[in-house]
């Protein structure tokens, strides 16, 4: 989650107060780095990200503690690429059914990683409920929106009501949060995948650019 990326630069600089060394990563680098790594940063971009993480990996005078920091940096942004296919997720839906994620067959595969506890996902949820585009894409069988759950309290997600034309699923297994098959720096978060899973786009807090991504695909 977020989170991690604040969690990790702390233990950087923690480490580096406790031993007295400077880090070889300067502080404009590291604001530059979480900048590309944050979804909801407008410097967002992933590839730039990677780059610049090898770059300082490459560095062999890079200290102990910022060599840990973007090696687990780098791990995040490595998964699930665009380009790549996508790592597949069981799941349960409301309806009492099971599936995984490879196993839709559809032409375009819209993952929606929502929480019942984010406000922001209640916020999305809400429009995408009125969202005459993606329903009609829906329903012309372009087009299969995946609202996976990805919290911890099965209880709340059923509590909870999801558009009609979405599968409404929750990941039981919990691999997002615990075996981290997904990483998610925040929520809500879409995932575009083509029909052989490969991820046309990835991290995309924004349902209106997720709608302005679909127009190509939407005629």
């Amino acid at each position: 989650m977020r989170l991690k990326l604040f969690f990790l630069l702390a233990m950087v600089i923690w480490v580096a107060a406790q031993s007295g060394a400077r880090t070889s990563v300067t502080a404009v680098e590291r604001d530059s780095i979480m900048a590309l790594a944050d979804p909801l940063s407008p410097k967002h971009d992933e590839e730039e990200l990677v780059a610049m993480l090898q770059q300082s990996l490459a560095d062999e005078k890079i200290s102990r503690g910022d060599r840990s920091w973007c090696e687990a940096l780098l791990e995040m942004a490595m998964k699930n690429r665009v380009g790549e296919v996508c790592a597949d997720l069981d799941y349960v839906t409301a309806e009492g059914g099971a599936g995984h994620l490879h196993g839709i067959d559809s032409s375009l595969t819209l993952i929606f990683f929502n929480d019942p506890d984010c406000l922001s996902c209640h916020q999305v949820k809400e429009r995408l409920d009125t969202c005459d585009t993606l329903r009609d894409m829906v329903s012309r069988q372009v087009l299969t929106v995946l609202a996976l759950c990805v919290g911890d309290d099965e209880d709340k997600w059923r509590a909870e009501d999801y558009p009609d034309y979405v599968v409404n699923a929750f990941d039981a297994v919990r691999a997002v949060e615990i075996e981290e098959v997904y990483e998610l720096p925040t929520m809500p978060l879409f995932y575009l995948l083509d029909g052989e899973k490969r991820v046309l786009f990835k991290n995309e807090p924004s349902l209106n650019r997720v709608l302005e991504a679909l127009e190509p695909y939407n005629r």
